[in-house]
């Protein structure tokens, strides 16, 4: 049985052509949330894509491990809200 860890994670999608751009863009905005709370990371960062893929691009969870914030029940940037959960991972 794994423990449950909890990650910061944003939501979305991407079209192959700018993929990478798109992911970095979403991570640089997490870690950006995380500094304005004084939360630290705690582990990689990760992508979990989901079943939502075509020819033409994808959805995405970009997320980064962290420890729980305390008192806080979610993150939020200048562009809406990143979200905060536990879920299995190694």
């Amino acid at each position: 049985m794994l423990a449950a860890k909890t990650i910061v994670f944003s939501k979305g999608s991407a079209n192959w052509d700018s993929a990478f751009e798109t992911l970095v863009e979403t991570f640089k905005k997490i870690h950006d949330a995380l500094e304005k709370q004084g939360v630290k990371p705690a582990g990689p960062a990760m992508t979990i894509y989901t079943a939502d893929r075509d020819d033409t691009g994808f959805e995405f969870e970009a997320g980064v491990r962290c420890e729980a914030p305390k008192g806080r029940a979610n993150l939020r940037s200048r562009e809406g809200r990143i979200a905060r959960r536990t879920r299995v991972m190694s």
